[in-house]
C-alpha cells in the first residue's frame, strides 16, 4: 500500500479530522506558519504565494464572478463582448425597478459621467501633448 492509499484511507475513515487538518494545512500555506509562537515555518507557503500571486490568478479572482470560469483565458474580442454585456445586463438590472422619471434622471446621470470623463482624459492628453512641445522647444 503506498502512502497515498493509506492517507486517502484515513480520510474517509476519519471525515471531521480530515476537514481540519486541512483547513489547518490551508490556514498555514497562507499565512507562512504553522505556529508563530514555536517559529515553525509552513515550508510549501511559497509555492502557495508564487500560485496566488499571479497575474493569471488575478484575472481568474476579477473575472470569475463576472463571467465564469475560463474566462480569464478568452480571446480578446470576445472577452470584450462578454464583459460589454455583463454591464448592459447589470444596467438593465438597475434601471428594471426604478419609475420612468428615475431612469430618465440615471441616464442623464450615466452619460455627463461617461462625457466628464472622456473630457479628462483629452484634457490629460492635451497637457502631456503641450509639455512634450515644450521640452522639444527647450531643446532647440
Amino acid at each position: 500500500m503506498t502512502s497515498t492509499e493509506r492517507k486517502r484511507r484515513w480520510r474517509l475513515a476519519n471525515p471531521e479530522r480530515s476537514r481540519e487538518s486541512e483547513r489547518r494545512r490551508a490556514a498555514a500555506r497562507r499565512s507562512g506558519w504553522w505556529s508563530r509562537e514555536n517559529g515553525v515555518e509552513c515550508r510549501s507557503s511559497d509555492s502557495y504565494w508564487r500560485y496566488e500571486y499571479t497575474w493569471a490568478r488575478h484575472m481568474q479572482r476579477l473575472c470569475w464572478p463576472m463571467l465564469g470560469a475560463g474566462a480569464h483565458r478568452l480571446p480578446t474580442e470576445e472577452f470584450s463582448r462578454r464583459v460589454k454585456a455583463w454591464g448592459d445586463k447589470r444596467r438593465a438590472e438597475a434601471l428594471e425597478g426604478l419609475t420612468p422619471w428615475g431612469r430618465a434622471l440615471l441616464e442623464e446621470f450615466i452619460a455627463k459621467r461617461a462625457t466628464r470623463e472622456r473630457d479628462e482624459r483629452d484634457a490629460a492628453v492635451e497637457i502631456q501633448i503641450q509639455q512634450i512641445r515644450e521640452a522639444l522647444e527647450s531643446m532647440r
